[in-house]
Formats: C-alpha cells, structure tokens, sequence
C-alpha cells in the first residue's frame, strides 16, 4: 500500500478499510504479488482465501511453497533438477568461474548432482567452492558438512513437522535406506501417528517417496542432504532417546530385511494384496518366535488391511492373535469373522 501511496495512513484505517484501500491498489497497480515460501506464513490457507476473494482479476499472484499439497489456481510442481538439466548448470557456473578444466571427467558433474540431490542452491554453492585448491570432491563434502547451507534447505521444513514427526524422521535419517511403509507401520508408535507424520513428511520434502513397493504400499527414504541435517540438528538430543533411538533403528534393519527376505521366496514376486498380506503374517509368525507379540499384533493388523476378505488370512491372524496376549473378544470377533467370510472355518474356532 505505502508503494502506492507513501503518505497511505495504513496504521489508522480498519479491517474493512485495509481490504478496500488494498483492492483499489490492485487494480490502478496491476502488480504482480510474489508470496515466497508461502509455507512460513502464520495462516497460510487463510491469506489464500484473502487474496482470491480480494484481489482484481487485473493484479496477479504468484506464490511459492515446499508443501506438496498445496494447489493455487494454475499450480506448478517444481521438483529437483534432473541430471541433464543440473549438468547443464554445472557446467554453465563452471565457465563463468573459470573453473572448467576441474569438471572435464563426467564423474565430477555427476559426483556434484549426487551430492546437492538435484537443489540448485547447493550445486551452484558446491562450483563456488572449486578451485586449484579446492577439488570438486573436496568441496562436495564442505558443503554437505556447512550448517549454513543445510538450515537453509530443511529448517523452514522442520519447523512445519510436528513433534512424532521428528521421531520419524530421525529414525529413517538413521537408517539411511529405503523402507517399506508396512515396515514402518510396526514402529512402537501409534499407527495412525506414524502414516500421518510419513505424509507431512513427504509433502515438507524430508523424505522422498519410491513408487516401487516390496509388498503394497510405496517405500520412503530420508533424501542424503536431508538426513545428515536432521542427524545434526538432533531432534531427539537426551541420551535416553539416543538410546532409545538405535535400538528401534536397529529393529526396523531387520525387519525390513527379514521382510525382503520373506518377498523374495514368493514366485514371481509380490504382485497381489493377499501375497503381500502372506508376507506380513510370516513377519508376525517370526515375532512370535523371538515372544515380541507388540510386533506380531501390529503385523497382524497390517496384514488384515491388505487381506481385504480373504478368509484363510484372517483365520490365520485370529489364531496368531490368540497367541499373542490379545483381549479374548479381539480373537472372538476374529474367528467371527472369518466364519462369516467361509463357514469351514468353524473347525479352527
């Protein structure tokens, strides 16, 4: 407004003037309205609403943000720069620094595109750092090790994540691997929790997603740049939670591998919902073995999701469930269930 009008008495006016006065700016103005890292703003669905409502089809806004889920009129994504696209800008800032004998070999570019995950902030950061002193391989790693340089990637990002979302996040920062989603639904956490925090996760670009699934559902994985910020930001900084920390990191590797392992024994590979419900109850069998019955009824419930009416799976889970210490009427609601999807299943009940 004060652009506008230098001497616009904005302190004194009301709600209702501002609106008004902010309208009419618009339209002598026709200006474009840049909103960058919409995401930061205190109620950003709200100013959204403010600005459909009251500014003129004459004026134009263009907003940004880092949330996957948010849609203007006529959205945009933009993701990372793909290889050809970053080699392009590597090389481009390479010559106009006068650096180019240090990225002839292809491994350089490459090394450079791996290191910044395809963000241009950092790749252009990383060709600033080369020079006869400094080696592509040297100034990868600077940058990958400069707080400066990660806080301004993720911090606006994590300050967005609720507080189970860190605990996810630190946990797949630790793993440094993909994960299956049913993998992570075991975690001693909550289900709903954990699906939530994996969703806003993903959406603030703290963990990209592999649309490969080992079973069903998607695996995720903690982006390089990402984890090695959330490692050192230590969100989870007591030493009860350290320790806390490594231990379910550690149970996660290994079910996720015993989960691989159980995949890979079925012919041709996971292609149905009821194969890849098969896998979870071998998953659950396995915790009953080593007497980790939170684990067992956790796969279970999973399992049960992706069995839909398959009525052996569900007999097979009312049994399982018997084992594991679960409330009697849980068990009878099972063995009901799987009565009403096939009668011969009186026998097991």
């Amino acid at each position: 407004m004060r652009a506008y009008d230098a001497n616009a008495a904005v302190d004194k006016l009301t709600l209702e003037q501002l609106r008004k006065e902010f309208a009419g700016a618009c339209e002598a103005l026709r200006p474009l309205l840049v909103l960058d890292n919409f995401e930061t703003f205190a109620e950003p669905e709200k100013l959204h609403r403010f600005l459909d409502e009251v500014v003129p089809f004459q004026a134009k806004a263009l907003i940004t943000s880092r949330h996957r889920y948010f849609r203007g009129d006529f959205p945009l994504p933009v993701g990372a720069m793909s290889e050809t696209e970053s080699r392009s800008l590597i090389l481009e800032d390479a010559r106009a620094r006068g650096v180019m004998a240090h990225f002839e070999a292809p491994d350089r570019v490459r090394r450079v595109y791996e290191a910044a995950q395809g963000h241009a902030y950092t790749m252009r950061l990383i060709v600033a750092q080369v020079s006869d002193r400094v080696s592509v391989y040297d100034a990868c790693a600077a940058v990958d090790s400069n707080e400066d340089v990660l806080s301004a990637l993720f911090e606006r990002s994590l300050r967005l994540a609720e507080p189970v979302d860190a605990e996810v996040a630190s946990i797949l920062a630790a793993l440094r691997a993909e994960c299956p989603l049913e993998a992570l639904l075991l975690l001693p956490l909550p289900r709903k929790d954990v699906e939530d925090a994996v969703g806003r996760l993903f959406s603030l670009s703290l963990l990209e997603r592999i649309d490969e699934p080992l079973l069903h559902h998607a695996q995720y994985i903690c982006p390089r740049a990402a984890g090695e910020y959330i490692r050192r930001k230590g969100l989870l900084d007591s030493p009860e939670a350290r320790t806390k920390l490594e231990r379910t990191v550690q149970g996660l590797r290994t079910l996720t591998l015993s989960m691989r392992a159980a995949a890979k024994k079925v012919r041709g590979g996971v292609k149905t919902q009821t194969q890849a419900a098969d896998v979870m109850m071998t998953i659950a069998q396995n915790a009953m073995r080593n007497e980790d019955y939170a684990v067992a009824r956790r796969a279970v419930s999973v399992a049960l999701d992706l069995a839909g009416e398959d009525s052996t799976i569900v007999r097979h889970a009312a049994t399982l469930l018997r084992k594991t210490q679960s409330e009697p009427s849980d068990v009878d609601g099972m063995f009901e269930r799987a009565l009403g999807l096939d009668p011969s299943n009186a026998d097991s009940w």
